[in-house]
């Protein structure tokens, strides 16, 4: 229970750094050091409890690109924008990745 508790604790406080960068996806280096840690050190505990940072980073994405997808009035090209991909077609091959359909079939679907 306390191994679960630490994991969690953990995935949850790199999300929270992720999320409350205002300036793009920080680097693992630069969360690494928000959390007092070495980067290998922030590496390998996220590989001993099943993940990788670059995992973390795309599932916040993932989420946020669904949240922002269910506001009409933002284009697809603003939420690229706000989920800090350089190009919408970087975006757009990302989110059909994850969930088997384009942000314009997604968004259609809701």
């Amino acid at each position: 229970m306390i191994a679960l508790r630490h994991r969690i604790n953990l995935i949850e406080r790199v999300e929270s750094i992720v999320l409350s960068a205002g300036n793009g996806i920080p680097s693992l280096k630069a969360v690494a050091q928000h959390l007092n840690m070495g980067h290998r050190t922030l590496q390998r505990r996220l590989e001993s409890q099943g993940t990788t940072y670059r995992h973390l980073v795309n599932r916040i994405r993932h989420r946020k690109a669904q949240e922002f997808l269910g506001n009409q009035e933002l284009s697809i090209k603003e939420v690229s924008y706000l989920l800090h991909y350089t190009e919408p077609a970087n975006f757009t091959i990302a989110f059909k990745a994850m969930e088997g359909c384009s942000p314009q079939q997604y968004r259609s679907q809701l």
